[in-house]
Order: structure tokens, then C-alpha cells, then sequence
């Protein structure tokens, strides 16, 4: 469902979640970040907040040294009002360990609260997730 978007709005942040997902799933940490605003707040579930993006570098790279994640995103809601956007969206994980050769699964869902930049273009100021 899209609230008070137009489609070019809706398809500008749909493009967001599919290109950093996919920069995430294929160790790009450099472009990743390039999606989120300089002041990215990511507060993933049973850990502190990682705040910067910076932070986020260490954090997102031990992940993917030790796993081989495949995941596959699918968008709930997207709204926006002004400046500010969400997406809410589920997530679908199987991560191999590097290390053994075990796989695991996962389900998530997540927010990624959004926020238009000068340009137009819009930015990951935060995002949250908690298992399913």
C-alpha cells in the first residue's frame, strides 16, 4: 500500500531497498552506505544502536566475513509525508557459515524510516528490524 506518494516517488524508494539490499548481499559495504544519510541510526533487534555509518562498516562486515547471506526483501507499506518516508518490509535470510559450512534461516521485518534529500533522491536515516 502507498499513502500520499506518487509513483515515481513510490518507485525511487522500492529502488532503494532492492539496490542496497543487493549491495549488502554482494559485500559492497562502500556502495551500501552510499543509501543511507551520514547520521543512519540501525537498530537491529537484542543489540545497542549502531549510529553512523561508520559503525555500521565494522558491524555489517564481520557479518558477511563469517556468512554468505542470500536474502530476499519484500516491501508491506511504503508512506510518506513530506521529507519523510518509511518502507516496512519483510526479510528472508539463509546465511551460510564461512567458517563450518552451516546454514541458518531467518525471517525478519523491518523499517526503514526515509528521508529526502536535496536532490530529491531519498536516504536511509534509520532502520529497524526484529525477527519474526
Amino acid at each position: 500500500m502507498e499513502v500520499g506518494l506518487t509513483d515515481l516517488e513510490v518507485e525511487a524508494i522500492n529502488s532503494v531497498r532492492v539496490e542496497a539490499t543487493e549491495a549488502f548481499k554482494s559485500g559492497d559495504y562502500e556502495r551500501f552506505l552510499t543509501f543511507f544519510t551520514d547520521d543512519a541510526v540501525w537498530m537491529p533487534e537484542g543489540e545497542p544502536p549502531v549510529v553512523g555509518k561508520e559503525a555500521w562498516r565494522e558491524w555489517g562486515e564481520f557479518f558477511a566475513e563469517s556468512n554468505r547471506p542470500v536474502f530476499v526483501t519484500e516491501s508491506q507499506e511504503v508512506v510518506a509525508a513530506g521529507n519523510w518516508g518509511f518502507d516496512r518490509f519483510t526479510l528472508t535470510l539463509v546465511a551460510e557459515s564461512k567458517e563450518t559450512g552451516e546454514s541458518f534461516e531467518g525471517s525478519l521485518q523491518g523499517l526503514w524510516i526515509l528521508r529526502r534529500q536535496d536532490d530529491g533522491s531519498w536516504k536511509i536515516a534509520r532502520y529497524i528490524w526484529n525477527s519474526n
